[in-house]
């Protein structure tokens, strides 16, 4: 039986009260999950709450799931309106947009892998410089930022982002374009 198939029937039965198969499904999707929301929030602890926070409202609203579609595109899309909120929430308290992990082009997601190296005077160079790139992507409209993170960063295709941010294919190109186009911009006028 394939994954998505396995879902659905989780699903199916989680909706009618089975607990064990809910947990089934917070167990394979958990990690995952959070992997995803550090993606955007570059915290741990806040990316797992987030995740938390995601599977109590998948939770109460699995009878509003319909099998149209993958169960993990649902869910991610749950996961990234979340991580949009949670990041909006911080802006409007002042935190800093530079502590969000929005990084959207893979190579430059190299930049955090070196973050976590044990040498101390490595680690803070690669913060510093992981900083700077996210400060960079935090000056493009969230349209945009969220087109890219999800193509460059984490490999979906344009039709899973166009289900994801609901709208079409080629609004999708186009943000995914001027995002990179614009970040290649800020690039340029920040190495003046």
């Amino acid at each position: 039986m394939k994954s998505s198939d396995q879902d659905k029937v989780l699903i199916s039965r989680a909706a009618r009260g089975d607990e064990l198969a809910f947990s089934k499904l917070i167990r394979k999707y958990r990690d995952p999950g959070v992997r995803f929301c550090f993606r955007f929030l570059n915290d741990h602890q806040l990316a797992e709450d987030v995740v938390q926070e995601g599977f109590i409202n998948l939770f109460n609203s699995l009878d509003k799931y319909y099998e149209k579609g993958r169960f993990s595109t649902y869910f991610y899309k749950i996961l990234s309106n979340l991580c949009i909120d949670s990041i909006r929430r911080r802006a409007k308290q002042g935190h800093s947009s530079s502590s969000r992990g929005e990084i959207p082009l893979s190579n430059l997601s190299e930049d955090l892998a070196e973050a976590h190296e044990d040498a101390p005077c490595d680690k803070l160079m690669s913060e510093e410089k992981a900083s700077r790139i996210r400060s960079f992507i935090d000056r493009l409209p969230d349209s945009q930022r969220k087109a890219v993170l999800l193509r460059d960063l984490n490999g979906f295709k344009y039709s899973e982002i166009s289900h994801r941010m609901n709208c079409t294919m080629n609004k999708v190109k186009i943000l995914i374009f001027r995002g990179r186009r614009n970040l290649q911009r800020i690039l340029r006028s920040a190495a003046l």
